[in-house]
Formats: C-alpha cells, sequence, structure tokens
C-alpha cells in the first residue's frame, strides 16, 4: 500500500506530456480543421477507417496522447468504429516502438506487431462501423457567423444578440479550456485507478508458467493494470523472455500491456461509450491473445 502514492506520482510524470500533446493536437482538429474537411475524411466510409488507422499509427507518445484526440475525431463526425479502431491501434504501433522491438527483441516480433494489429484494427473498424448506429457528435469548437451589416438594423456591437467572429487563437483558447476541464479529473483518476491495481498484480510471476496454455491467460491479464507507453513495454516483455516465458506469451503480454491499458479503457467509457469501449477492449485482448498464438506456432517470428 505505501507504494500507490509513488506509483501516481511516477505515473503522472510519465504521462503528462503525451496527454498535453494530445490535448493541443485535439483541440487544432476541433478548431482549424475545416467542417467540408471533416464531412469528406471523418464520417462514415472506408476512407474515414483508413485514415484513422494511418493517423494511430503514426501518432507520437501513447494511449494518452490518444484519448484526446479520439475525443476530437468523435466531435467532428469520425463514427464509433472509427474512433475505436484509432484508441486500439494508436498504443500499439508507432515508428519508434516498432524499431525499438526489432532492436532488443527481433525483427520477427517487430513484423509481427506491425502487421498483425494493422489487419485486425481495419477488420474490428469496418465490423463495428457496419453493426453499430453512431449518434450524433457531440459539438465540437464554437463556429460563429459573422453579423451582417443591415439585417435589422443590427451591427456587430449593437448588442442585439449577434457576436463578432472571434480569433482563431481565442477559439483555440476556449476549446482547449473546455477539453481540459473535460478530461483532466478523467487522466488523474484513471492514473488513480491503475497505481493502486499495480500494488496488487506482481508480473514477474508470468515467468512461473513458462510456455503453457495458462501463461497466455496470465500474460493477458498481468498486462491490464499496468500503464507502459513510448516503448516501455518492449524491455520489460525482453526481461520476460529472458526470464523463461515462451514467445507466444511474452508477445501476448507485448500488445496486452499496451492495448488494454485501466487508463485508457476509463477515459474511453465518456467518448464512444460502454458498449463500445468493452468491444474495443475484448478486440484488444482478442489480437493479443491471437497474436501469441501466432508467433508461439511460427519460428519466424520468434526471436
Amino acid at each position: 500500500m505505501d507504494t500507490i502514492l509513488p506509483t501516481l506520482l511516477a505515473l503522472l510524470a510519465d504521462a503528462a506530456l503525451p496527454f498535453a500533446v494530445g490535448i493541443l493536437l485535439g483541440t487544432a482538429i476541433e478548431v482549424f480543421l475545416p467542417r467540408r474537411w471533416s464531412e469528406r475524411w471523418l464520417v462514415g466510409g472506408p476512407r474515414s477507417l483508413l485514415l484513422a488507422t494511418l493517423a494511430g499509427a503514426l501518432l507520437p507518445g501513447c494511449a494518452m496522447s490518444a484519448v484526446p484526440v479520439a475525443r476530437s475525431l468523435r466531435a467532428r463526425g469520425a463514427p464509433l468504429g472509427t474512433v475505436a479502431a484509432f484508441l486500439l491501434i494508436a498504443p500499439l504501433i508507432s515508428p519508434h516502438t516498432i524499431a525499438l522491438t526489432a532492436a532488443l527483441i527481433g525483427g520477427g516480433f517487430a513484423v509481427a506487431r506491425l502487421v498483425l494489429p494493422v489487419m485486425f484494427t481495419l477488420v474490428f473498424g469496418a465490423l463495428a462501423n457496419a453493426i453499430v448506429q453512431t449518434p450524433p457528435p457531440a459539438p465540437a469548437a464554437e463556429e460563429y457567423e459573422p453579423a451582417v451589416a443591415g439585417e435589422g438594423g443590427c451591427h456587430g456591437g449593437c448588442g442585439c444578440g449577434h457576436r463578432k467572429p472571434s480569433t482563431p487563437l481565442g477559439r483555440f483558447g476556449r476549446q482547449l479550456w473546455a477539453n481540459i476541464r473535460a478530461l483532466a479529473p478523467l487522466f488523474v483518476g484513471s492514473l488513480a485507478v491503475v497505481s493502486i491495481a499495480t500494488a496488487f498484480i506482481p508480473t514477474s510471476r508470468i515467468a512461473e508458467y513458462g510456455d503453457s496454455p495458462l501463461a497466455y491467460l496470465v500474460a493477458l491479464v498481468a498486462g491490464i493494470p499496468l500503464y507502459v507507453c513510448d516503448g516501455g513495454e518492449v524491455p520489460l516483455t525482453r526481461s520476460l523472455l529472458a526470464l523463461g516465458v515462451g514467445p507466444g506469451p511474452a508477445f501476448t503480454f507485448l500488445l496486452g500491456s499496451v492495448g488494454t491499458c485501466l487508463a485508457t479503457i476509463t477515459m474511453a467509457f465518456g467518448i464512444i461509450g460502454k458498449r463500445m469501449t468493452a468491444a474495443y477492449v475484448a478486440g484488444t485482448l482478442l489480437l493479443a491473445l491471437l497474436g501469441g498464438l501466432i508467433v508461439g506456432h511460427w519460428p519466424l517470428l520468434q526471436p
């Protein structure tokens, strides 16, 4: 119990920068992305899913930077399946984590980590968009229509209820503050949950099960309460391999530990809803398990 507060402070220090980057990027999307572009690229169809998957794969940072962006994509009208796909892929792969996986574990792991999540995310997003009816998005950044001089004798400063168009910087500041107020409590609260759960989950015990079927289940469950990102899961997975964990369970832990972060799950409820969050978590767990089984039975992908 004495480790909970130090763990929480360490998590806040690690996650603050990615979260801030995500808030700024998401706010920029809401404020500066023209509405016609949003309607063309984000609303429905395979184009929105492909774009979200590509953006999630290239986004630097981890889930803490992905969540604010996902909220902004949803506000801009992206379907729930597309937003869930973005949340799924973003923590799993990025250019530097793929390179780190190849350098510290092996090229086979890196290839599996790149190919399997991309394929799975596209299938998951397409099915979700086909099955789930997307509700209307929440209002995004304020959009002002300039008052037309001469309409009803009204001019910009007449006090009749019309508002002057604000500057882009002013709209950005207001939307940034709105996003911070909405997400900051979830951010701190979710990391508090993670710090409490981490105190009771000894991940080192995965090594006791080697390459047995139980090892896959333990690796899958053990990664859920952890907060690891920005490549931190790679040396941890390498340590598990050195302790005797089989390649299959180790790969399951690699994907599961970043894909099912409790912090992401907690924050996702308010963005994509409980049902889609449950589907996103189930999909990530399924991907981690299937990926581990593929790696465990395909020697070319093993270290």
